[in-house]
């Protein structure tokens, strides 16, 4: 994950839009109950986001979501378009684009190592186990107990949450759940800079720019290609990325040193939707998979929707359409 927190377009506003803008909504108040178990920042801040307008079509729907966005409480005046001249009076790093830019006020980033350490401490205070990677070869119910068999030890405990992303379908098929959870080609590059190169987060053909610090920037995208399931990133899709750095950043782009370079798979769910709730037929067998490219923006309502039901069996008909239950009887169209 990048790390970014991009609302939706105001131009849709299905349930599913209206539960990820629900989700930035309540972002503040979620880290900060992190930050206060666990005593760690999260990296999180309001930064803004600036969306190149490069063509005619990309300035053109940047005008309807300003149209839009009128209608809407939570994306009123929240974006405005400017001149290129404009926008390198704002960013004197990035090379304009030909018709400026639509800046986003309510674009937000978090600092996604900083998170990850921060709940992983607040976790462990909590008294919760969590096992990285596909460790977990088996889940079995035995009453109100669930037993995770892993290669070279086993672990029970009262209630699972399965967040194994791909690999969630292979765990919970003997559980009745054929959960079929797509796999997306996504990339991303770190760099070090030698000075701070952007104030906000960046948008240009559909790659992200992360000033995750004052000498930190992430560079990434979800490269959606046809080919085989489980395909990473092409080299043309790796050539696209970096033609667009150097666009971008013009002569700065010889001064930015690369950290690390990402290429790997994103889950995604039954019609481009993440599966939260409980497994049908389980009483403590839950899952949270295929957010596809809202796994960190959803943190917040994935938390409060399984917080929801494990604690007090409650659920929320809002969300109806991202049950397990609905997706297993196809009713989530």
């Amino acid at each position: 994950s990048l790390g970014i927190l991009w609302p939706p377009s105001p131009t849709r506003t299905a349930d599913y839009q209206a539960i990820h803008r629900e989700s930035l909504q309540s972002y503040p108040a979620f880290v900060a109950e992190i930050e206060q178990v666990s005593g760690i920042p999260t990296g999180y801040k309001m930064c803004g986001g600036a969306e190149a307008l490069m063509t005619e079509h990309e300035y053109n729907m940047a005008q309807k979501e300003i149209a839009a966005s009128a209608s809407s409480d939570f994306d009123r005046d929240s974006i405005e378009i400017i001149t290129p001249q404009d926008f390198k009076n704002l960013e004197t790093n990035i090379m304009p684009a030909p018709l400026g830019a639509a800046l986003w006020k309510k674009v937000a980033g978090v600092n996604i190592q900083q998170l990850i350490k921060s709940l992983d401490t607040a976790l462990i205070r909590l008294g919760v186990s969590r096992f990285y990677g596909s460790g977990v070869e088996r889940l079995v119910r035995d009453g109100k107990t669930v037993t995770l068999q892993l290669k070279n030890a086993t672990y029970s405990a009262a209630a699972c949450i399965v967040a194994a992303g791909a690999d969630s379908g292979r765990l919970l098929l003997e559980h009745g759940l054929p959960l079929q959870i797509d796999t997306v080609p996504g990339e991303a590059l770190g760099f070090v800079t030698e000075s701070i190169l952007l104030r906000c987060i960046y948008k240009e053909s559909k790659i992200f720019f992360h000033p995750v610090d004052n000498k930190k920037l992430i560079v990434g995208a979800t490269t959606e290609l046809k080919g085989p399931q489980g395909c990473l990133p092409t080299e043309a899709a790796q050539e696209k990325l970096f033609t667009v750095i150097k666009r971008a950043l013009g002569a700065k782009s010889s001064s930015i040193k690369e950290i690390y370079h990402w290429r790997g798979l994103r889950p995604r769910g039954p019609a481009r939707k993440p599966v939260i709730g409980k497994v049908p037929g389980s009483e403590n067998i839950f899952v949270a998979a295929g957010h596809y490219k809202l796994g960190t923006a959803l943190a917040p309502v994935t938390a409060s929707l399984l917080r929801d039901q494990i604690l007090f069996n409650r659920l929320d008909n809002r969300a109806s359409f991202m049950e397990p239950q609905n997706i297993f009887t196809g009713k989530a169209a």
